[in-house]
């Protein structure tokens, strides 16, 4: 896959938003790509950064609004419950389905889940965890 677009998890997405470990070098591998995710990112992202200062929420939204959804249709959470991986959660495989929508657009996806990151290889996705050895 050589496209342009870097798909998000949450897990990923956050880190663009609220300062973490792993989150500068995130920032220079995803710097200028367009970004994609789940539609799943609407609701989780919210979920996450709740806790935080109102300032972050507007930055969430901001992010947000630029950001590519795949949008979840009955055959692509048929393929989620199809995805390989026993330990793999729902969510997670949601997320890697809608990875795998994105077909040549794809540069990779960006994860920090260990799980989700191996069932996307598994699918032959490039898989990324910027910061992490």
């Amino acid at each position: 896959m050589s496209g342009d677009q870097w798909f998000l998890d949450a897990s990923a997405f956050i880190k663009l938003l609220v300062a973490e470990p792993e989150s500068e070098e995130l920032v220079r591998l995803t710097d200028g790509s367009p970004l994609a995710s789940s539609d799943l990112l609407r609701t989780e992202a919210r979920r996450a950064v709740a806790r935080q200062p109102a300032y972050v929420m507007r930055s969430c939204d901001e992010l947000l609004a630029g950001v590519h959804k795949v949008r979840l249709t009955p055959a692509l959470l048929d393929r989620a419950g199809r995805i390989p991986g026993p330990g793999l959660r729902s969510l997670d495989a949601i997320y890697v389905a809608c990875a795998e929508q994105l077909g040549d657009d794809l540069a990779g996806f960006v994860s920090y889940d260990s799980r989700q990151l191996a069932a996307a290889r598994e699918l032959g996705i490039r898989t990324a965890s910027p910061g992490v050895l």
